[in-house]
């Protein structure tokens, strides 16, 4: 039989991966709590959360060798908690960076090795990714730094060519391309790629040399009107977003590629995506492992959803 102290260990000792595994159910409830949150931009109200999960946890450890102790209440605490903390730690740190900063050499060795690449749009390969990245030592700041310089998502070669053969030829349009990263490396695979961004983002203005020719100002619903494209990409659509429900609306769009976090509440617009399930003339969605295994940084835990018109 555990005991609290058991309980308490898995908790502390578990990652969140791990933990919504476990209990998928308290998983959603969290992540319900966290989103409802995002969604009414109480961002103050984030660290409350994370402050009184740390005390749940803290009770339950005090208490952890009492003999009357309900161990299954316990376990619901403690594990709630624990996974509150270390999502709204994950969402913090991706849009923030406050709570991850790299030391100074992680910070030379990101500039070199991988940051002036980004910077000037030069397209790197997985090899020469994770070279660069061996010699970061903390890779949870060196993937907050990465996202803070606004790029979310890393393009390697491979990745690049992966979204090429997902396109067949046709144009794709990025929305929400910001500083034109994946634009720039997509032309780089020979793909005849244009973006788009309502600069409604500060470093979206910062777009790369290498991209410039071939990005835009302009409103997702616009762009969608009048270029009618067949093929869609956005790298981490912002949460709750309305531009999504507009690609799916738009009836020249056949296959829409999102690359967006595997914790639901801190990019993309779900409810777009749950409403196409339903739609007998709406979007199939799946992902694909192998170009899962592709996006960079891996820290920033994130993934590829495949929608294909009916």
């Amino acid at each position: 039989m555990p005991t609290v102290n058991d309980v308490t260990k898995v908790a502390l000792n578990s990652s969140l991966s791990e933990l919504a595994a476990l209990e998928p159910d308290l998983w959603l409830q969290v992540m319900g709590s966290i989103r409802k949150t995002v969604e009414k931009k109480q961002m103050s109200q984030l660290a409350m959360m994370s402050q009184r999960a740390g005390a749940t946890i803290s009770r339950w450890v005090d208490a952890a060798e009492s003999p009357i102790a309900n161990t299954q209440h316990a376990r619901h605490e403690l594990i709630k908690a624990r996974m509150t903390t270390l999502a709204v730690e994950q969402f913090v740190a991706a849009f923030t960076g406050a709570n991850l900063k790299p030391s100074f050499k992680d910070r030379v060795a990101l500039k070199l090795g991988i940051l002036r690449h980004l910077e000037s749009g030069t397209l790197l390969t997985l090899a020469e990714f994770e070279k660069s990245w061996k010699r970061i030592g903390n890779h949870s700041a060196g993937a907050t730094a990465i996202q803070t310089a606004g790029f979310w998502s890393v393009p390697t070669q491979e990745l690049c060519l992966a979204i090429k053969e997902y396109a067949h030829g046709r144009d794709i349009l990025e929305i929400g391309a910001g500083r034109g990263l994946f634009i720039s490396g997509l032309r780089d695979v020979n793909v005849h790629a244009f973006g788009i961004d309502n600069c409604s983002w500060s470093l979206a203005k910062q777009v790369i040399k290498k991209a410039k020719p071939c990005m835009s100002e302009e409103s997702a619903e616009a762009a969608l009107k009048v270029r009618q494209p067949s093929v869609v990409l956005s790298v981490w659509p912002p949460p709750s977003n309305s531009f999504e429900g507009a690609i799916f609306a738009t009836k020249s769009v056949q296959l829409y590629l999102a690359i967006v976090s595997s914790h639901q509440f801190a990019s993309g617009n779900w409810n777009d995506y749950k409403a196409q399930e339903k739609d007998p003339k709406g979007f199939t969605c799946v992902t694909n492992e192998v170009i899962n295994k592709m996006l960079r940084p891996v820290e920033s835990d994130q993934k590829i959803l495949i929608f294909r018109r009916r």
